[in-house]
């Protein structure tokens, strides 16, 4: 299994859009957001990951194809280092889930940005709670900070942790 994490350039925009719709499909569970009048969920910020500066879009492929995406901002809900990022949205299409995929992702694009992370879970979707405490435990060795906060009414875990070498 060949595990690459790509930079997603703008001609692949619209790779990018179908997989926020999968990606937003599964969240609407723990949102109850609802499509639009097309039938489409909308991501409000995906041309600003070809606009702004201090948004990085990537994409998860095995094998050579598609499995998923990360998206790098500075979205802080905690922190404010201008230096530091968050992810802002991490997806693995469920085929690709429990092989170890989305580690190997995050700890790659974890090395492409040193300095201070806030990564932020819904407490409402034990799966990803579960698999960010995991991984950032293993990747940073324990030394990492939890904090809770209420986000317009919904509860969010926050990783907090510096990777500086």
């Amino acid at each position: 299994m060949n595990i690459e994490i790509t930079k997603a350039e703008k001609d692949h925009k619209t790779v990018l859009r179908q997989l926020l719709e999968f990606y937003c499909y599964d969240f609407s569970e723990y949102l109850q957001t609802d499509v639009n009048t097309h039938g489409k969920f909308e991501y409000p910020y995906i041309d600003a990951y070809w606009i702004e500066s201090d948004r990085h879009p990537y994409f998860i492929k095995v094998d050579g194809k598609y499995a998923g995406f990360i998206l790098i901002n500075k979205d802080f809900k905690i922190i404010d280092d201008p230096e530091g990022h968050t992810v802002a949205e991490f997806f693995v299409m469920r085929k690709y889930r429990q092989r170890g995929i989305g580690a190997f992702a995050v700890r790659a694009i974890l090395e492409v940005y040193p300095g201070s992370w806030e990564i932020s879970q819904v407490m409402a979707n034990p799966a990803a709670v579960g698999f960010w405490n995991k991984v950032v435990e293993e990747y940073t060795g324990g030394e990492f900070e939890k904090k809770y906060i209420d986000q317009n009414g919904l509860k969010k875990q926050i990783l907090l942790f510096n990777n500086e070498v």
